[in-house]
């Protein structure tokens, strides 16, 4: 059987999302059950201790950066395209400290002295 150029550019994108979420593993492996690849695309969820969930995922083939990795944030969800599988390890490793981060607490003095 040999390989069309749409099967080998799909099977290097699988490779890529493993060694992503190994790579997430490896530095937090508490996550390692929030960690659920899509069993149709190349795409994975990270699931928050708190609630929600970062979205790492191929980007189309015509974009010019690799991957998109999606973070929920009020008031909108903040999208980083990415070109290289370590970058999308450290921003969803810091993502994932931030959201773990107590609320910072107000610097606001009583005007009421």
């Amino acid at each position: 059987m040999l390989l069309t150029p749409d099967m080998t550019d799909a099977f290097g994108d699988w490779i890529a999302l493993d060694r992503i979420r190994r790579a997430l593993f490896a530095a937090r492996p508490e996550l390692d059950d929030s960690l659920v690849p899509d069993e149709v695309r190349p795409l994975l969820l990270v699931l928050r201790p708190g609630g929600g969930a970062l979205l790492v995922a191929r980007s189309a083939e015509d974009a010019s950066e690799q991957w998109i990795v999606g973070i929920p944030r009020q008031p909108a969800p903040v999208l980083h395209e990415v070109g290289s599988p370590d970058e999308v390890v450290r921003i969803v490793l810091d993502a994932l400290e931030l959201s773990s981060s107590p609320a910072p607490r107000s610097t606001a003095t009583d005007d009421q002295g």
